[in-house]
């Protein structure tokens, strides 16, 4: 909620340069305190405080010394979300997440490769069925070939 109240301070009100400053600096170091948080909203956050950092620019040393502290604060607060990010990737738990979704995927996989090949057992299978019959009718006509060869060879016989 500060961050979202000092957003709407710095854009919709006019500030002097040193209660800009103040309110930057009190911001950053709320965002170094609270670290355990979203970094995608605290990356616009940053990208906004330092954006509004860069443009105002001072030459009175009290001005100079907040815009500095904030800007410590902001990249001391990048290192340590960072580094969270980093030990979070490398934990125990985030290995065996990613080793379970690995596992699923792959499983997903074997159970696509098994959808194709019983579709292509079935086609196999019938396939099968006609081949089969074209088999039975052409041992049926083979043999029906050999029964009249077999009666014309005694027909002949039985002519002479």
């Amino acid at each position: 909620m500060s961050i979202n109240l000092a957003k709407y301070v710095l854009h919709n009100n006019k500030v002097n340069k040193e209660a800009s400053n103040y309110i930057g600096w009190l911001e950053s170091g709320w965002l170094q305190l609270d670290l355990a948080t979203q970094g995608q909203f605290w990356s616009s956050t940053l990208n906004l405080q330092w954006s509004s950092l860069s443009l105002k620019k001072s030459v009175d040393k009290k001005c100079i010394q907040r815009q500095c502290q904030t800007h410590f604060h902001l990249v001391h607060y990048s290192d340590a979300l960072f580094r969270s990010y980093e030990e979070r990737l490398f934990s125990n738990e985030w290995q065996a997440a990613l080793r379970l979704r690995k596992y699923k995927a792959e499983k997903m996989d074997l159970s696509i490769k098994i959808q194709e090949l019983q579709k292509q057992l079935t086609i196999d299978k019938r396939e099968d069925e006609k081949l089969q019959v074209w088999h039975n009718r052409l041992i049926w006509y083979e043999r029906a070939c050999n029964l009249i060869g077999h009666f014309m060879c005694r027909f002949k016989k039985g002519l002479k």
